[in-house]
């Protein structure tokens, strides 16, 4: 886990290792996703790359047994206990 600061214009720096280890360049598009407080950057091509994206990740969702919004949330709830956990 990376600890990034957050800068006066809302600018958040990526570390170099990890800009060089998934090849991001400037310029690169980034969705931000919103999951009950827990914030998720996502590289995407395109607009329709990300719809297509998150289709997927319900079908998963879906599969896995989490049908309802309460059950992805509580999923949600439960990772976000196991990042705190780890956090400084």
């Amino acid at each position: 886990m990376e600890v990034v600061k957050m800068g006066k214009r809302g600018d958040i720096v990526i570390p170099k290792e990890v800009r060089k280890k998934y090849g991001l360049k400037p310029g690169d598009l980034f969705a931000l996703i919103d999951v009950d407080g827990v914030l998720t950057l996502y590289k995407v091509k395109s607009e329709g790359e990300l719809l297509t994206e998150l289709k997927h990740l319900g079908v998963l969702l879906e599969k896995a047994g989490y049908k309802k919004k309460e059950d992805v949330l509580k999923l949600v709830d439960e990772v976000k206990e196991e990042l705190c956990e780890g956090s400084p």
